[in-house]
């Protein structure tokens, strides 16, 4: 292996612009397998072995780029481009020339880069549930923290200014009582003002926390009105989009369906004569009577001499009649068809037309139409057939079918029996009954659906009202087989559920504001009770120090109460100094351990301090607990991650130098 024989991809004096160079012929190709083999395996496949180890081990995650950025492949092509290499591929000679590098240079370097990599990159994705898990810990206990910091400042202040005042009460009083002789009514009013000032200082407390409490049941009060006010506006804004929904009158609707029946009965019965061919088939065999018409003339003949009913009599000479063509018992196919017609219908109507033929004789007008049918030749017997398979399709609209009515004509004003709004309302009852009509028209119209959708808009939204929602419902109830077999039964679904959804968020909202108003009455009986308290506690101290004799020569006052409201000054003072400490030191925890950290001092510090019992403290420490949870998640996926990069990448060794052979037999996997 020499030097000269690997043209270096970095070196850009080795580099041939393609601009410049010629196209090598293939037979250079195949003089050159040296160079190719050693550019491929050696040069190509040894840079390009990192790159594609990593894609490898990327692929169970995803990862499909065959020809990675910078990898063999992708020097390979590139050296090829430049002309360094030939097209020509040779697997086992470049698989043979990579062993030997990749044996030297090894692969376990590259497999424990990789796996800090990945390492890295999962530390990075598992770090950020825990940092948002121990920040909202921190945010959450913050306020617990201040909330008891600031009554223990304001007890502070009450408990000084109380300290104040009773150092000052001994000259105040000798400067009122003088040299004047204690009374027994000044020494009683002395015990009562010490016992009377706490009091008086518990009241003042009790009444500024009444105060407070009033604002923030007003503040409340005032969010929930906001609420409630929205919550309308929504109410309000989706009904008036109802309302604006485009509509269509009824007599529009009713138009488009009679046309798209009309239009269905029309196309069916083109499509029965042309598939029966029933002229084709009777101008085949022209005038010529070829019918023989004997059997039917002899059966009416002898139901005529049978029967002694004056009006089968008449029928049945008749039908003998016209059987015959100038006295022979014979028709042509012309004929033959109105015959079967005449015996089909119209020979009922003529001498039935009102009382109804009765069984035998529909049966015997059944066997003479039978008789002659067979007597007409197999041609126009099997157009007879094909006729009737293409009139079922004819059903809806023919006879008692459901949309027979639709476009029925009175027989003497050539005018449509039903009205145009009758027409809708047919054609929606016989869907409610579960009759497919809507299904059939929309498969001739398919526009329908949209004139379906604007008529009953407007039969939900045109009365100017959004119904209510009870309304609402028995609607979608009454009109839901029409709707499914237009395909809008889901979409006016949707606006029902839209209303009731927006109609019990208000209604929330209304019990909301309901419940805070209730809240704010509350906190303004007792605000009142604790000022009339704290007014009538001033008045009895005062009273007090009117008749109280100086302190120091009534008994030796001050020394226990005040010694008991400086030690519980102290008391104070230490706390708001712990409470302090904590609140500085979890806001400046800031990694996930140090805010777990936090946490569970705090949450032993307010409770052993009696701010919070032990079940909020319980909580606190199961929020501590999930981080801790977050954080052993992250550093046992780091080891698993790593792990599996170290087992994958076990045999890197062998694979390092073989960029080509990693992409062909493990990239690809």
């Amino acid at each position: 292996m020499t030097s000269t024989a690997i043209v270096d991809p970095l070196e850009s004096s080795a580099i041939v612009d393609p601009l410049e160079s010629q196209i090598p012929s293939p037979d250079s190709d195949n003089r050159r397998p040296v160079t190719d083999v050693l550019n491929r395996a050696l040069v190509a496949g040894t840079l390009g072995a990192p790159v594609d180890i990593a894609a490898m081990a990327m692929r169970p995650f995803g990862y499909k780029e065959e020809k990675p950025f910078l990898g063999s492949e992708y020097i390979g092509q590139k050296m090829e481009q430049m002309g360094m290499v030939s097209p020509t591929r040779r697997p086992v000679a470049e698989f043979a020339a990579a062993l030997a590098p990749a044996l030297v240079t090894g692969g376990a370097g590259l497999a424990r880069a990789l796996g800090t990599k990945i390492g890295e990159t999962v530390r990075t994705a598992r770090g950020i549930p825990a940092a948002q898990t121990a920040e909202f810990a921190k945010q959450g206990l913050l306020p617990d923290i201040q909330r008891p910091l600031a009554e223990q400042q304001r007890a502070l202040g009450y408990t000084e200014r109380a300290l104040g005042q009773m150092q000052q009460a001994p000259q105040v009083q000798a400067q009122r009582a003088g040299m004047a002789p204690i009374t027994e009514e000044q020494k009683i009013g002395a015990l009562q003002a010490l016992v009377r000032k706490p009091v008086r200082e518990r009241a003042v407390a009790q009444r500024v926390s009444a105060e407070y409490g009033v604002d923030e049941a007003a503040n409340v009060l005032n969010v929930a009105r906001q609420e409630r006010m929205a919550a309308q506006s929504a109410v309000d804004q989706l009904e008036q989009r109802l309302l604006a929904r485009p509509q269509m009158a009824t007599e529009d609707f009713a138009k488009q369906l009679r046309n798209t029946t009309q239009k269905l009965a029309d196309d069916l019965e083109s499509a029965r004569t042309r598939g029966a061919n029933f002229n084709g088939v009777i101008k085949q065999f022209g005038d010529t009577p070829i019918v023989n018409t004997r059997s039917l003339v002899v059966r009416a003949e002898d139901l005529a001499k049978k029967s002694r009913n004056p009006v089968v009599i008449s029928m049945m000479n008749e039908i003998a009649s016209l059987a015959k063509t100038d006295n022979a018992a014979a028709l042509s196919m012309t004929q033959a068809d109105s015959l079967r017609k005449y015996l089909s219908k119209d020979i009922l109507n003529k001498y039935f037309a009102e009382t109804g033929a009765d069984k035998e004789t529909l049966r015997a007008l059944k066997d003479l139409r039978g008789a002659l049918i067979r007597a007409t030749p197999p041609e126009y017997q099997q157009a007879l057939g094909q006729f009737r398979i293409l009139s079922r399709p004819l059903d809806i609209v023919e006879r008692q079918g459901a949309l027979a009515k639709v476009i029925d004509i009175d027989p003497l004003s050539t005018a449509y029996k039903l009205t145009e709004a009758q027409v809708a309302g047919e054609i929606i009852n016989k869907a409610r009954a579960g009759n497919p009509v809507f299904t059939r028209l929309l498969q001739q119209s398919p526009q329908l659906k949209e004139s379906g959708r604007l008529y009953f808009s407007g039969d939900l939204f045109g009365k100017e009202a959004v119904p209510t929602e009870a309304a609402f419902r028995t609607w979608l109830r009454t009109n839901e087989r029409p709707l499914r077999q237009l395909g809008l039964y889901d979409e006016f679904r949707d606006l029902r559920r839209a209303r009731e959804a927006a109609n019990q968020a208000l209604n929330d909202t209304k019990l909301s504001e309901q419940t805070a108003k209730t809240a704010v009455t509350e906190a303004e009986r007792r605000a009142t009770a604790a000022t009339e308290l704290s007014k009538e506690s001033a008045k009895r101290l005062t009273s007090a120090l009117k008749t109280q004799e100086p302190a120091e020569r009534l008994i030796r006052p001050g020394r226990i109460p005040e010694s008991k409201f400086t030690q519980q000054a102290a008391k104070q003072r230490d706390v708001i100094k712990s409470l302090q400490e904590a609140e500085s030191n979890l806001t400046r925890a800031t990694t996930p351990r140090e805010i777990r950290s936090e946490i569970e001092l705090t949450a032993k510090k307010l409770k052993d301090q009696g701010f919070i019992n032990e079940e909020q403290r319980d909580v606190l420490l199961r929020q501590a607990d999930e981080i801790s949870r977050s954080l052993d998640a992250q550093k046992e996926a780091k080891r698993r991650v790593r792990r599996a990069v170290y087992s994958a990448l076990g045999a890197s060794g062998l694979l390092g130098g073989a960029g080509y052979v990693t992409r062909e037999y493990a990239g690809g996997a």
